[in-house]
């Protein structure tokens, strides 16, 4: 919540506020469930689409 303000769940695949990053292996996925703006919204989504929409960083940010 600090750093963007939301609950942890609530943070919407699509804000502005901060650099969004995606690991590369995110996008091995056909579909991801992302929080959708508050503690009971989910969205699915294809992580394409969060990387165009948000001009997003691919960074090797996992551990395998």
């Amino acid at each position: 919540m600090v750093h963007s303000g939301y609950p942890v769940g609530g943070v919407p695949p699509f804000n502005k506020i901060k650099q969004v990053l995606v690991d590369p292996q995110v996008l091995r996925n056909e579909t991801a469930i992302v929080g959708g703006g508050d503690e009971k919204t989910l969205m699915e989504i294809k992580p394409a689409d969060i990387v165009n929409a948000l001009n997003a960083k691919i960074v090797d940010i996992s551990q395998n």
